[in-house]
């Protein structure tokens, strides 16, 4: 059954600079809604002609909603140099942005990535924030303090960092379809990329 029930809008937090979260930001402060982001954000929409968030903070920032309390975090980059969290202390829920990811989810738009920072950050994520019940990944279900342990998991190793940005150079990749994460052994015979015991990332027409 669906709810009914209205709320007034009384902010809108942006996590980052990219389309898919702050598509509209124009229209929001037409309506004279305030608007926060980092300071990175506003630099960087601001550099880029875009709109621009009214509030920027540098760290964190709490902000009063009724007697609850909403915290905006920056804890290091991820999926852009400019991602937050935000937490929700009386529900213990994180929205975590793209830079925490679901479970067989997409590496995604990776091109303004910080590979060697996302584990990190991450870790960053769960010092501040382990105690949350429900984790909101970027994209992709809900889940709980696991979805942080599978981001920190997933970008661990360094030399991941370097083989995806030295894959997608390659010329061949978007035939291939697949990008190599993490091979124990990686050869080439007869124009045959061999690589053996290899954790892969398959791409489909939707995601990878």
């Amino acid at each position: 059954m669906i709810n009914d029930q209205k709320a007034d809008i009384v902010g809108y937090v942006i996590d980052r600079w990219h389309p898919d979260a702050m598509e509209g930001l124009d229209i929001v402060h037409k309506n004279q809604i305030e608007t926060y982001s980092h300071k990175l954000t506003q630099q960087i929409t601001e550099d880029k002609g875009l709109p621009v968030p009214k509030n920027g903070f540098d760290i964190k920032m709490v902000i009063l909603v009724g007697n609850d309390s909403v915290i905006c975090h920056f804890l290091g980059e991820s999926h852009t140099k400019d991602g937050i969290v935000v937490w929700i202390p009386d529900e213990k829920i994180l929205f975590g942005g793209n830079g925490i990811r679901n479970y067989n989810g997409w590496i995604g738009n990776i091109a303004d990535t910080n590979l060697n920072e996302w584990s990190e950050t991450a870790k960053q994520v769960k010092n501040h924030y382990g105690s949350a019940k429900t984790v909101v990944p970027g994209h992709g279900k809900h889940g709980g303090v696991e979805l942080i342990d599978y981001t920190i998991d997933l970008y661990q190793d360094k030399n991941i960092a370097t083989e995806i940005i030295e894959f997608l150079k390659t010329p061949n990749f978007y035939d291939n379809n697949f990008l190599t994460v993490k091979a124990e052994s990686d050869s080439t015979e007869k124009d045959l990329r061999i690589l053996a015991n290899a954790k892969v990332t398959v791409q489909d027409s939707t995601k990878y």
